[in-house]
């Protein structure tokens, strides 16, 4: 099946057989990554944060596999732990390198703990980052990652307030403490800085996002939250954008206001039908925008990414691979019937958690992916998302979809009901590849593929 999964391949003339057999390694240490009952075994025996915490490994799950093109994978497992604290479930990142393991570790170990970075103490650098030789594997906790500089934030909050100045937002002169909220290894992170406050009191809160360093993601999403702002974007429609409270280019980051609001997904019942057509208003709203940007994305990178995750999850799953290749067949035909659109700006990475409600307004957040392109691809992007969940807790969103529809239809008309469904079809098919690998949702793989 090596032949199939075209993004672990070059052309076949060009390929060595010692680049044959490090691929064919790579792909059995990510089995073995997956498997967690062995990998129980062996991290209970070799792990060293355990014995130094004492501290016991009750469970893992797989959650989520990124492949990393020429680096390898990283995988995010959810871990249950007992220790002198009590009992916990945390997240740790589990790094499959392409290349030595040892030496990755080695050049992952140095760069954190380097004067630049300050992430990582010589002391308890083994509690937080570890080799698993026999299996290959780099485990580490979130919140230590040697291309996100900023994220010595976490050790020392304050560290960032010499330099917040001339924003057009208050912020406290002191952090008392930070919370992670968010980690994606080697790309992105997000921190949240609060204040100290009196009993009673809500501590003041700014938001920080970090990206790795270089990468011009920061300074091209908060140029693009500006415009929008200066736009006057969603004032008739009780819809907001976070506001930018300073920007930080050589880290690089951005410091936004700490929003008040539910995430879309965790509203009570009898506010999900409003709260769904607001996120339809807040969609409609910014494929109105009439906005703007120099990056795109069409068809054709659409299916380059469906290619991607599909032969990943029938190399590794070899199983599953007649029926994803006969979905990708299906959503390549469909797509390619999708190449008439006017395009506008769109999000890209459209779903229920992007939107916080409050009352009867709502924010849109995580425009990092933001790009010109089908505005159908945010539709159908919400609603696989919709189907995922009905699937997940064998309930009927058939209401909540009428409600976002609705919501979008008060700001603009749809687009073309068959490029909603393609782009539907194509988001499945891509959640299933992605899901394919979770320890608690790998059953519901045939059934987001066969969804009508």
């Amino acid at each position: 099946m090596l032949s199939d999964c075209w993004w672990l391949m070059v052309a076949l003339t060009n390929i060595s057989n010692a680049e044959l057999e490090s691929d064919y390694a790579l792909i059995n240490r990510l089995r073995n990554a997956l498997d967690t009952g062995s990998l129980l075994t062996v991290l209970r025996h070799e792990w060293s944060y355990l014995a130094n915490s004492k501290t016991k490994l009750c469970s893992c799950e797989v959650e989520r596999v990124h492949p990393r093109r020429n680096q390898g994978f990283v995988i995010e497992y959810l871990m249950g732990f007992e220790g002198p604290a009590g009992s916990s479930m945390q997240r740790v990142f589990g790094q499959v390198p392409r290349h030595n393991p040892r030496d990755v570790f080695d050049e992952t170990i140095v760069s954190l703990q380097s004067r630049k970075r300050r992430q990582l103490s010589k002391k308890y650098a083994t509690n937080h980052v570890a080799l698993i030789p026999a299996l290959g594997l780099i485990l580490r906790f979130p919140g230590f990652d040697e291309k996100i500089d900023g994220l010595r934030l976490l050790r020392d909050p304050n560290w960032i307030v010499t330099n917040l100045s001339g924003g057009t937002k208050p912020f406290p002169d002191h952090f008392a403490r930070s919370e992670l909220l968010a980690h994606r290894l080697g790309k992105r992170s997000v921190v949240r800085l609060l204040s100290d406050t009196q009993e009673g009191e809500a501590p003041n809160a700014v938001i920080v996002k970090l990206y790795k360093r270089h990468s011009q993601r920061s300074a091209n999403v908060a140029a693009l939250m500006r415009t929008l702002s200066d736009s006057n974007f969603g004032g008739q429609n009780n819809i907001r954008l976070p506001e930018i409270i300073h920007e930080f280019p050589m880290l690089p980051a951005t410091v936004m206001e700490n929003l008040s609001g539910t995430p879309l997904s965790e509203l009570c019942d009898r506010d999900v039908a409003s709260g769904m057509a607001l996120a339809g208003r807040a969609l409609g709203t910014l494929h109105d925008s009439q906005i703007e940007t120099n990056e795109w994305f069409g068809p054709d990178d659409e299916v380059a990414l469906l290619c991607e995750r599909v032969g990943l999850a029938a190399e590794v799953m070899p199983e599953c691979a007649p029926l994803l290749y006969k979905a990708l067949g299906n959503s390549q035909r469909l797509i390619e019937n999708c190449r008439s659109f006017e395009a506008t700006l769109i999000h890209r990475d459209f779903h229920e958690k992007q939107i916080l409600v409050d009352g009867k307004r709502a924010a849109l957040i995580d425009l990092d992916t933001s790009c010109m392109g089908d505005p159908a691809q945010d539709i159908g992007n919400f609603l696989a998302h919709l189907k995922f969940r009905e699937l997940q807790t064998s309930s009927d969103v058939s209401s909540q979809t009428d409600a976002f529809l609705d919501g979008y239809r008060d700001v603009r008309r749809l687009p073309a009901q068959a490029r909603v469904q393609a782009h539907t079809k194509s988001t499945l098919l891509r959640m299933a590849c992605i899901y394919a690998f979770s320890s608690k949702w790998h059953h519901l793989l045939p059934r987001l593929i066969d969804h009508d």
